[in-house]
């Protein structure tokens, strides 16, 4: 005889072992960072946006710094530059040294009804009329080539996961005058 847990309101079986011991779910299942920003309040966003100021020179973006006691999960990278007939090169470092400059960017809860806000430290170059400094870059995790005629590229930066004092930082490389724009998308754990 199968032994069986129901949904709490008289409804449909939620967990059923049945006589050859055999476990049995159904359960209705949400992406986790829509379980963050529903029940944490803790998904965040930051936008940043960059004129190239040199012709085929890494020019620093965006920098983020965790200064929390959790964990801060990377969930996507988002980027897109304006120049059709020039490749753009991004790429992504972790844990720069002496990182000084750029103007403080507050991230965005994407949960609007909620008040809370993260323990973090971002930056971007304002434009490039205030750059983001470093001694050294740190270690680079990521590269990659993209055009206008591409729109905007996501990538997925799921299990990336920044402690306290992590941090990373996205350089990007064009012609003068191109935008850029970075998209940052993360949440605590």
């Amino acid at each position: 005889m199968a032994q069986q847990i129901i949904d709490g309101k008289g409804g449909s079986n939620v967990v059923e072992v049945d006589s050859n011991h055999m476990l049995m779910t159904n359960s209705l299942q949400m992406p986790r960072i829509l379980w963050h920003s529903v029940n944490g309040s803790t998904v965040f966003t930051t936008y940043n946006k960059h004129t190239i100021q040199v012709d085929d020179t890494e020019e620093k973006i965006c920098y983020l710094k965790y200064t929390g006691n959790s964990y801060l999960v990377m969930n996507k990278f988002m980027v897109s530059c304006n120049n059709v007939s020039y490749p753009c090169k991004f790429e992504i470092y972790v844990n720069p040294i002496t990182v000084a400059g750029g103007v403080e960017v507050v991230p965005i809860n994407w949960n609007l009804d909620s008040s809370n806000s993260i323990d973090t430290t971002t930056l971007h170059t304002s434009g490039g009329s205030v750059p983001i400094t470093t001694v050294s870059d740190g270690t680079e995790i990521l590269c990659f080539y993209s055009k206008a005629t591409e729109g905007l590229i996501e990538v997925n930066l799921d299990g990336l996961v920044l402690g306290k004092g992590d941090s990373i930082l996205i350089i990007a490389e064009n012609k003068a005058g191109s935008k850029v724009r970075c998209t940052l998308h993360y949440y605590e754990e």
